[in-house]
């Protein structure tokens, strides 16, 4: 069973400042996430936003402050594999040949390649199943619901709010609203149901803490 709600702030977890690591972890999260600055300002863009969603998550599931931190990281992260893909296909508008869908898809494995020596092996597993889908449909393993990690769940849900709301060269973004309910009807296939719950809660109490959601969106949760 998925521990989603943590019995009490910090537990089974060590703390930051007990840990001599913790700033040389730090430090080689933020080289990796500028070196993905570099070659894609968007997509470093898009994982900023995509931590703030999953902090606000994890924070409204009652993690400890540094799991949340841990899972921030991980959420900087998730997309460094891209680095691995040519700017090619990532600036490619339209639907994806199958070739160059294998290329993107990859970026999974990829990324957890490049992060082993700085993530630790829970923040790989949140890192390495933010593509994973209750229905068995995601990827890179095709695990279910159950078998999908709260961290892999938040981060999967964060990602897809952060891209939803965001505008690309092919698309406008969708409002807070639309985006909203684009969630709840993938509730159970693409997103875990207590993500999408969270992120209601979330948005109808905190609207204006996540990307995306401009004050009047906020109201108009209300």
């Amino acid at each position: 069973m998925i521990d989603w709600f943590p019995a009490s702030d910090g537990a089974g977890s060590s703390s930051v400042g007990d840990d001599p690591t913790a700033g040389e972890s730090a430090l080689m999260v933020n080289r990796l996430v500028s070196a993905v600055a570099r070659r894609h300002p968007a997509l470093a863009a898009h994982s900023r936003r995509v931590a703030v969603v999953a902090d606000a998550l994890a924070k409204r599931a009652g993690w400890s402050s540094t799991d949340r931190a841990r899972l921030r990281e991980a959420a900087l992260l998730q997309d460094v594999g891209m680095m691995r893909v040519s700017r090619e296909i990532t600036s490619r508008r339209g639907r994806l040949s199958l070739v160059d869908w294998g290329a993107v898809s990859a970026h999974v494995t990829a990324g957890l390649t490049m992060a082993l020596d700085v993530l630790d092996e829970e923040q790989l597993t949140w890192m390495g199943e933010h593509h994973e889908r209750p229905d068995g449909s995601g990827y890179p393993k095709g695990l279910r619901d159950g078998e999908i990690s709260a961290g892999g769940a938040i981060l999967g849900l964060a990602d897809a709010w952060s891209a939803m709301t965001a505008t690309r060269a092919w698309r406008g973004a969708l409002t807070a609203a639309e985006a909203m309910g684009q969630c709840r009807e993938r509730a159970g296939s693409q997103f875990d149901y207590t993500a999408v719950s969270l992120l209601e809660e979330l948005w109808l109490n905190e609207g204006n803490t996540l990307p995306g959601v401009s004050g009047r969106s906020a109201a108009l949760a209300r």
